[in-house]
């Protein structure tokens, strides 16, 4: 990925796993960068695929996050070795089931990584050329990972396809779902905390990077976080990037009141440790590096030279982040 070029004619891109076809053609010397292109392109076909449908035009009103990391009750087994494990809270707005995988145990002398997916992944697919990045990074690999990796997947993602397209016309149902992940890695936490004598690491991509920080930011009992294509100000997704093509009139009505939901910027950067290491895509047109790069100041910040979507296809630039940042390997 990162030695695709473009000249004065790029007939055919196939996307990584062959899903789509872009056709595209630069006439004259007119340069592109195919990086924004991509990620231009999936929003163009998810904006298709959608129709009529727009996040959140149902409804956009919810609790904060803030509100809801003091009230979130969720009920999670005791973790006994490597399995599939799920959890449960009831709101008043509706039962929201997060699930997580202790995918390999070592032992409790080895290091833990603790892993959000991505919005468009299917969390629990470990295999190849399925949309998963926590395979590709930690178990598609000549050698082992030494350390203990439990893969987690949100309520949106423990559901049939149908009940997700029908929960994202609802920002409440969206920013519940959310925000229950936090807090499922702080039971984990507490749990592991109890037993591991070596470092505990949280980490996840775009929208699992937002769960990443969102854990620093309200409970921060990681020894390490390592957002990938990820900030603080969730709420500018959908303003300053192509995502906001696919909200509704509404969200974009109401700026101040997505900020009040969504923005975490002012906890996140009131942590003082120096514990986060982020990395972010300098033409991503997801999460836009000049916006989100703001609540790491006084963080290195890798920043690598590919957009939202190459990045995450380019599984040696992830790994190798994580894997120096977070010690292992």
């Amino acid at each position: 990925i990162r030695n695709w070029k473009v000249k004065k004619k790029l007939n055919v891109l196939t996307l990584p796993g062959g899903i789509y076809e872009i056709h595209v053609e630069i006439y004259g010397e007119e340069r592109m960068n195919i990086h924004i292109l991509i990620d231009r392109s999936v929003v163009k076909i998810m904006k298709l695929v959608a129709g009529r449908r727009r996040l959140f035009s149902r409804n956009i009103e919810s609790p904060s996050f803030q509100e809801l990391m003091k009230t979130i009750e969720l009920k999670v087994p005791d973790i006994n070795g490597a399995g599939h494990y799920d959890a449960e809270t009831v709101t008043p707005y509706g039962t929201f089931r997060p699930a997580f995988k202790v995918v390999r145990w070592l032992g409790n002398d080895f290091p833990t990584i603790i892993y959000h997916h991505g919005n468009s992944e299917k969390p629990f697919k470990f295999r190849r050329f399925a949309r998963n990045t926590f395979f590709n990074i930690f178990l598609n690999t000549a050698t082992p990972v030494k350390a203990n990796l439990i893969a987690l997947a949100s309520p949106l993602h423990t559901v049939p396809l149908k009940e997700y397209r029908s929960r994202a016309g609802d920002l409440r149902q969206f920013i519940i779902a959310i925000a229950v992940m936090p807090v499922l890695v702080e039971n984990i936490m507490s749990q592991l905390k109890r037993k591991v004598t070596k470092p505990v690491i949280v980490s996840g991509i775009s929208f699992g990077g937002f769960v990443t920080n969102l854990h620093r930011a309200f409970f921060n009992t990681a020894d390490t976080y390592i957002p990938l294509l990820a900030g603080s100000a969730m709420d500018r997704l959908f303003f300053d990037s192509v995502f906001s093509q696919i909200v509704s009139a509404a969200v974009h009505e109401n700026p101040e009141k997505m900020k009040d939901i969504m923005n975490f910027e002012e906890p996140f950067m009131k942590i003082p440790d120096k514990n986060v290491f982020p990395l972010l895509g300098r033409y991503d047109q997801f999460v836009d590096l000049s916006v989100h790069i703001r609540c790491y100041e006084g963080h290195t910040v890798n920043i690598t030279e590919l957009g939202h979507v190459t990045t995450a296809y380019c599984t040696q630039t992830m790994r190798e982040h994580i894997f120096k940042n977070a010690g292992i390997n």
